[in-house]
Formats: C-alpha cells, structure tokens, sequence
C-alpha cells in the first residue's frame, strides 16, 4: 500500500494542525484530528496510529491494532508503529505476538526505550523475568525519566525480596508527583517485606485517597491492606478488605489464586495485566 498522494496539499494541512495540538500535548485532540482526516479520505500512517491512541484509551484493542495495521502497511519500518502493535497485542493477552513485535521494533530502532518497555511487558506476563527485567532496564537506560519501567522495575525487585532495589526503582518513578502507582504498591510490599507496617498503613491510607486510580490499582491496594490486616491479626478486616478489592475487580479480570499466595504476591505476578493503563498512556 502506498501513501495517498492525490490529496497531498490536504495531507499537509491536516499534519501542520496535528503538529500544533501535539505540540500543546493535547493527544485527545490530536487523535481526534487524525480520524476526521481518515474519515474525509486523507490516508497517512500517523493518522492511524494517532486514532488507534484515541481507541485504546476507549479500551477498544481490536481497532486501535486493525488501524496499527494499516499504518505498518503504509510505513513498515516504523517502531513507534511496532511498539504500539506490541502494546495492543498485550492488551489483548497475546504475548508472543506482542513480544514479536517489540522486536521487530526494536530491529529497527535500538534506541526506541518504549518498544524496549513493551518487550519487558511481554516477558513479564509470560513469567520470563530475567529477560523482563533485562528489558527494563534496556528502557530506563535510555530515558532515565521513564517512570513506567522504573515502577515494573521496583515491583518486580519488591516481588523477590530485594527490597533496597525496590526502592531505589520506586523513587525514581515517583519523582513526578502524585506518583506512580504501581511504583507505590512496590513500596508497600517493600514496607511490609521489611517489617515497617505502620510505614505500609500510612503510605495505603494516603493512595486510597487519591482519585485518579483505576478500578484494578484500588482493587490491588486494598488487597494489600488485607495483607496489612491479616498479618496484625485482624483477620475480620482482612476478609473485608479481599472482598472489596474483587468486587473492584468484577468485570475487568476474574484473578486466579495459587495455593498459599499473599494478596500482594498475587498482585504483583499480575502487574502485566494492568499494563500501561494502569499509569495512563506514555507517548
């Protein structure tokens, strides 16, 4: 497939008004731009990785990859493209799939962090963690600042008990206030692996007031708090708080327990599930 060059005046125009709102960091607005240009004939892969944004924010996958697809058909060797392939692959549970094309990605530009975090997602929900980590570290090697694969980073090292390292992954990610959530829920695991549970109650009480936490992040706090309870005897409190966090869960995912697993635990092997969502979007 070939880019559309009859209307390539329009195709300028519709590029110049998408540049300014990108350049406001108004991505809404950008993807919405980009469908109406495909929508009035005008074909350009950015326009469809611009409106594949705007539908997984809408947690539509499925289009968000068809429009992917025809933006790779355009423009083949584009990791950005790639990336964004491999992250609706991984909303979709299609791991390999998503793991191929974060490498693809990665083939075509080494140096792309994202499609390095991506492939960590990848490794991370096929329980391969060494390459996970490996990847993340590949990501935040080349943008120090990327909070998404500090916070994996800081929840997997919390996950295996070193604890220091969570630490030093986690405060990196909270840098930008308010915090990246799933950087906090690493420090909570650390703070409760560590023995410091009224550390692990206040650093709770002051995430569950927060208001821009997804339904699976507030699920996975409050489990924690059940693990909080639990461990100081409350066993009441403790079943309440479980109870809560999987009525949250209703709807979005139907968690499946291992035999002697902490909520926290449980939390974490399943952290390649909330994906980027659970941070919001990182362009």
């Amino acid at each position: 497939m070939q880019i559309d060059t009859r209307h390539s005046s329009g195709i300028r125009q519709w590029l110049a008004q998408i540049d300014r709102v990108l350049k406001a960091n108004d991505m809404a607005e950008a993807s919405r731009l980009a469908g109406e240009a495909l929508d009035l004939g005008y074909c350009h892969p950015a326009f469809f990785n611009l409106r594949a944004y705007g539908k997984r924010l809408q947690n539509r996958p499925e289009e968000a990859l068809a429009d992917l697809m025809r933006s790779q058909d355009l423009n083949p060797r584009s990791a950005w493209t790639l990336a964004d392939i491999a992250e609706c692959y991984s909303a979709l549970n299609r791991y390999r799939k998503a793991l191929a094309a974060a490498d693809a990605a990665i083939a075509v530009d080494r140096k792309y962090s994202r499609a390095w975090f991506q492939k960590g997602l990848a490794h991370q929900a096929l329980t391969e963690l060494d390459a996970a980590r490996a990847a993340y570290l590949g990501a935040v090697q080349l943008e120090p600042t990327l909070g998404d694969a500090h916070a994996r980073l800081a929840a997997m090292a919390a996950d295996q008990g070193r604890f220091e390292e969570a630490r030093h992954f986690a405060m990196a990610a909270l840098a930008p206030p308010p915090g990246h959530p799933i950087a906090v829920l690493a420090l909570v695991t650390t703070d409760m692996g560590e023995g410091r549970y009224e550390d692990a109650e206040r650093r709770l009480a002051v995430f569950l007031a927060r208001k821009d936490l997804s339904a699976p992040v507030r699920s996975v706090a409050i489990t924690q708090l059940g693990d909080l309870r639990d461990i100081q005897g409350k066993t009441d409190e403790a079943f309440a708080a479980y109870s809560d966090a999987r009525s949250l869960w209703a709807g979005f995912h139907v968690p499946q327990w291992r035999h002697g697993e902490f909520g926290r635990e449980q939390a974490l092997r399943l952290g390649a599930v909330l994906g980027s969502g659970a941070a919001g979007p990182h362009a």
